[in-house]
């Protein structure tokens, strides 16, 4: 009797055992066809951003929208996705914050311990986690210890997610998704304190900003603020402790304030397959345009003859200047023809702004390899014309205040000589015969 208990005992506890087993398999299952209906949504969502161009954006929106987004997981991996990529391709954050814009408004809103969670809110906390990260990671690069070329490697990585970041900051700002007040604070943030300054990875990511979204953060109403950023901006750019770089781009982003945000050449992108295209190149080129090659630098139609004179005059210039990356090769061009422009104005036009802004030029040229020293002999040339010029202006405001001092002194003698000659001919009147009689 007491076997048979025992053999009952045993028989329904390897039962309850067995049940059990199978309904933990039979759970895992489910968990893993979840997981694996995630993945494929995941794919899904990447081979079609994969493909997105700014030509075919109508349509990829489409195919987007269309994936089943019913969970908060599904949501936040999309998120991420987009996030990605426009930090890796900063040439395209206006379609980034477009596809984000449209997006923001058409997917749908989840709660998960009873926190909402939306496109919008998902999206402003990445941007605003990276941006902080941005301050750390630009130290701890420094900080660690590696070869040079790791650490190359390294700030080349952070550099293009810190431009990439600041880029969809943006124009996100300009799709009216974050506030002017936020931006004031990423200004501030970049600029530093007075005690201290700046990273150069900050000065780039502000001038950045301030490129991207000047032309509409720089009203009436902001002018107070906007004056004070470039004041400083300013005497950042008359730093010599500064790289040659970073107060070039300084002045660059001064000029383009001065030029009411009027750049007078835009960087587009051309037409690849894909966006992650590595062959794809970034170009420069003015409002209906095309660009002429002359000596492997595109060059505006309007610039043909100036490059070729340029080239014939002095065939070496670029022969140190082995950059491919045709960006900088056009940036490059564009300053040596800018700086030219400016030793040619009348020298009463030039402000010591002006050459400031040309030293700084010339030396963020001659570092990257071009043969200009007869450019920085008349650039000096220009500077002691100019002292001199100074010199003569004050010498002869002098003289000219002198000779109108004098012009009122002989005016004031005149009227009293004008006046004395009228008493005097007064007093040499004859008597007529009734005066006398």
């Amino acid at each position: 009797m007491q076997l048979q208990w025992v053999l009952r005992f045993i028989l329904s506890w390897a039962t309850w055992v067995w049940v059990w087993v199978m309904h933990k398999a039979e759970r895992n299952n489910q968990v893993g066809a979840v997981t694996d209906e995630e993945q494929a949504k995941q794919r899904q969502l990447k081979g079609i951003l994969e493909k997105l161009t700014p030509q075919n954006f109508g349509e990829m929106l489409e195919q987007v929208k269309s994936v089943n987004i019913d969970k908060a997981v599904t949501l936040i991996g999309l998120v991420t996705q987009i996030f990605d990529k426009a930090l890796m391709e900063p040439t395209f954050g206006e379609m980034y914050a477009d596809l984000c814009y449209h997006l923001s408004g058409a997917l749908p809103d989840f709660n998960e311990d009873g926190e909402k969670i939306t496109f919008k809110r998902l999206l402003l906390d990445k941007c605003q986690e990276e941006f902080e990260r941005g301050e750390k990671e630009a130290s701890r690069v420094a900080e660690v210890e590696q070869t040079e070329e790791e650490k190359e490697e390294k700030r080349l990585e952070f550099r293009r997610r810190r431009l990439g970041n600041i880029r969809l900051i943006g124009e996100l700002y300009k799709k009216r998704m974050l506030t002017e007040k936020i931006m004031h604070a990423c200004i501030q943030k970049l600029l530093g304190d007075d005690q201290e300054d700046p990273l150069e990875e900050n000065i780039e990511a502000l001038c950045e900003l301030m490129s991207t979204i000047g032309v509409m953060i720089d009203h009436q109403r902001a002018k107070v603020h906007m004056d004070a950023y470039f004041e400083r901006m300013k005497m950042l750019s008359c730093k010599q402790e500064l790289s040659s770089r970073a107060r070039f781009m300084l002045i660059n982003a001064i000029d383009l304030r001065k030029n009411k945000w009027q750049e007078r050449m835009k960087v587009e992108a051309p037409i690849p397959e894909t966006i992650g295209n590595k062959d794809s190149c970034v170009f420069l080129k003015e409002t209906n345009e095309s660009m002429d090659d002359v000596n492997g630098f595109h060059v505006l139609p309007s610039q043909v003859e100036s490059v070729k004179r340029l080239f014939k005059r002095h065939p070496d210039i670029a022969v140190g200047f082995r950059s491919k990356n045709q960006l900088l090769r056009n940036s490059c061009m564009n300053s040596l023809l800018s700086l030219i422009e400016t030793l040619c104005q009348p020298l009463e036009d030039l402000s010591n702004e002006d050459l400031v802004g040309a030293d700084i030029a010339l030396t963020y040229v001659k570092d990257l390899g071009f043969s200009v020293d007869w450019l920085e002999k008349k650039l000096d040339q220009v500077k002691e014309k100019k002292k001199k010029e100074l010199s003569g202006s004050a010498m002869l405001q002098e003289t000219e205040e002198s000779l109108l001092k004098l012009k009122r002194k002989c005016a004031e003698l005149e009227a009293l000589a004008e006046e004395q000659k009228a008493e005097l001919s007064a007093t040499r009147t004859p008597l007529s015969f009734d005066d006398v009689v």
